[in-house]
């Protein structure tokens, strides 16, 4: 398929960027800029530039210390009355291990 007709404005802007009569990166950040933050992360999948979830450090550090909390009061009602609440420990211990693989 011939793209030249189609997508007349993309075509040209490539033209453009491999001619050098624009910068690249001032492109780049316009269309960055353009885009809502769904459509970059779509973008950004579908090219595989990330892969799964990606998560700020800081948040996911945060996450990991309530989780532990929470298996920490889940393990002690265990110990203190003998059976498991509402498998909110289960869950706890899935999201845990789904969080460990995404670092």
């Amino acid at each position: 398929m011939n793209y030249k007709y189609s997508r007349p404005f993309t075509c040209k802007l490539l033209d453009l960027a491999a001619e050098g009569a624009v910068d690249v990166n001032v492109v780049l950040a316009a269309c960055l800029s353009y885009m809502s933050e769904s459509e970059v992360e779509d973008m950004m999948r579908i090219n595989d530039i990330i892969k799964g979830n990606i998560m700020n450090k800081k948040l996911q550090e945060q996450l990991l210390i309530i989780i532990d909390h929470i298996l920490k009061t889940e393990i002690t009602h265990y110990e203190e009355c003998g059976e498991p609440e509402n498998h909110i420990y289960a869950i706890a211990l899935e999201a845990k291990v789904a969080l460990a693989a995404e670092t």
